[in-house]
C-alpha cells in the first residue's frame, strides 16, 4: 500500500486526468489499491473534491475526443484489392445522438416521446363577434400592470438548436 502522503495524491490526480477519470487504472498505475482510494476520500473531504475535480477533467477529454469523432471525424484509409488508395473521413452519426442527448435539455431522437417543446394554449369561449371575442382575449390576457404575475419564460439558444435539428424538412416555418 503506498502511503498517504501529498506526493502520493498528487500523482494520483494527475493519473486521474490523464486516464480521462478512471480512478481504478489511475490507481493500478500508481500501485494504490482502489479500496484505499476510497477510504481516503472519506477520511478526507478535501482529498474527496481534488479527485473529484481531477475526474472532471478527464471526463473532458473524453467529451473533446467524442466532439473530435462526431462532429470533425475521423481519417480513415480506403482498400481496394488489399492495398490503401486513399482516405476519407468518417463521422459518428451515435456519437454525435448521444452528445445532443446529454447536452440539448429535452432533445430525445424517439419520436414516441416528449419532444422538449412546451406550448401554452388560452382557450377562449366561441365569440359572435369581432367585440365578443376582443373581450374574451383581454380577459385571457394578462394586463400591463399585472404583467410582472404572468409566468414568461426565455427560450435557450440550446432549446432553439434543438428545435431547428428536430424539426421535419418543409414542414412547419421557422418561428424562432
Amino acid at each position: 500500500m503506498l502511503p498517504r502522503t501529498q506526493q502520493a495524491l498528487d500523482a494520483l490526480e494527475k493519473a486521474v486526468c490523464e486516464n480521462a477519470g478512471d480512478l481504478v487504472r489511475a490507481c493500478r498505475s500508481l500501485g494504490v489499491n482502489p479500496y484505499d482510494l476510497y477510504q481516503w476520500k472519506l477520511a478526507d473531504p478535501e482529498v474527496a473534491s481534488t479527485i473529484k475535480a481531477a475526474q472532471l477533467v478527464g471526463y473532458a477529454s473524453l467529451e473533446s475526443e467524442a466532439y473530435r469523432r462526431a462532429v470533425l471525424g475521423v481519417e480513415e484509409d480506403v482498400y481496394f484489392k488489399g492495398e490503401v488508395v486513399g482516405s476519407r473521413v468518417v463521422y459518428s452519426d451515435g456519437l454525435l445522438q448521444t452528445m445532443l442527448k446529454a447536452r440539448v435539455p429535452g432533445y430525445q431522437s424517439d419520436e414516441s416521446g416528449p419532444r422538449g417543446l412546451t406550448v401554452n394554449v388560452a382557450i377562449m369561449p366561441r365569440a359572435a363577434n369581432y367585440e365578443e371575442w376582443l373581450e374574451h382575449k383581454q380577459k385571457a390576457l394578462p394586463s400591463p400592470e399585472n404583467v410582472q404575475d404572468a409566468e414568461y419564460s426565455e427560450v435557450s439558444d440550446a432549446a432553439k438548436a434543438a428545435y431547428v435539428l428536430m424539426r421535419p424538412s418543409g414542414g412547419l416555418p421557422d418561428v424562432l
